[in-house]
């Protein structure tokens, strides 16, 4: 995506440990100046007493 389209400079978000070095591995690929911004993980939590998190409504017993 960044060599696709006409950018001098990225701006990355990312905040997995498997998209951040992917991130940055096509900034370097693209030679385009970037800034890595790395959030963390959403926070787990609750609706009406029960955990919320993710995955937490993938399962069939959450339904």
């Amino acid at each position: 995506m960044i060599r696709g389209q006409p950018m001098d400079a990225v701006v990355l978000v990312g905040g997995c440990d498997k998209t951040v070095p992917a991130q940055l591995m096509a900034a370097a690929s693209a030679n385009v100046p970037a800034i890595s911004a790395v959030v963390g993980p959403m926070r787990t939590g609750s609706w009406r007493g029960e955990c919320l998190g993710a995955c937490t409504g993938a399962s069939p017993t959450h339904a």
